[in-house]
């Protein structure tokens, strides 16, 4: 590229040089949101085991759970399908009936900005204690409808066929299950989930809520995170000129 020198165009008798300049973009690990996360914490199915602490990418996983969960087989079953063990019913059930999985403010308002609008009241990092607020948040499932349809692709039934905007695509903290179990709740995890479509999505208090965990999540991106099947194949990451 030919830029115009001035000064020093009366010592070298030319009035342009050339110069050769680069910018490489990358994918830069993010632990800090004040903005983007949804009010769902999902659980970790194994709290000391990074990168995705227990969860399989391809698997669905629970944002809201039912007032009443049962794991089994069938009908039997009202949990989503990576949380159908006795052991994840404990974790949910730990902390009481009221804890439904939400993390937001209480404001209905408020939970309805995060889902449709990307708002967040509490900045949130890695490591940091979440606080379950509690309560069914039935009228929540407009919110959700309205965030899917958001989408330009509101029709795929899993990642590996979806191809819209990113609306479906939302970044959840994924929380340790407390210590002792149901209190005390930390956040090991940023991970990123695929909202089903919208029929998927019961009316009843006593209907999950799940998510397709797709691994780790880029900021502002519609696809996956292009980190390859390493120990950085979960997380959240955000894109930066780096050099």
């Amino acid at each position: 590229m030919s830029v115009p020198i001035y000064f020093m165009a009366l010592a070298v008798s030319k009035s342009k040089t050339d110069v050769v300049a680069a910018a490489v973009a990358g994918q830069v690990p993010k632990t800090t949101f004040g903005q983007g996360l949804f009010p769902f914490s999902p659980y970790a199915h194994n709290p000391t085991q990074a990168p995705d602490f227990g969860l399989q990418v391809g698997r669905q996983y629970t944002l809201r759970w039912p007032s009443n969960p049962k794991f089994g087989n069938g009908a039997s079953a009202n949990v989503c399908q990576g949380d159908n063990s006795n052991a994840m019913v404990a974790v949910a059930t730990a902390a009481g009936g009221s804890e439904r999985g939400y993390i937001e403010n209480t404001s209905a308002s408020l939970i309805r900005s995060t889902i449709i609008d990307d708002y967040q009241s509490i900045f949130r990092t890695v490591g940091d204690l979440v606080a379950m607020t509690g309560g069914a948040k039935q009228s929540q499932l407009d919110s959700l409808m309205t965030r899917i349809n958001q989408d330009t692709d509101t029709s795929a039934s899993n990642y590996s066929s979806y191809n819209g905007n990113g609306r479906r695509v939302i970044a959840a903290p994924i929380n340790d299950g407390g210590t002792p179990l149901g209190s005390n709740n930390r956040i090991v995890a940023i991970g990123g989930f695929l909202l089903t479509p919208t029929g998927n999505y019961g009316n009843g208090g006593n209907q999950a809520w799940c998510a397709e965990y797709i691994g780790c999540w880029l900021q502002g991106s519609s696809h996956k995170c292009a980190v390859g099947g390493g120990p950085n194949a979960a997380g959240a990451y955000v894109a930066r000129l780096i050099i």
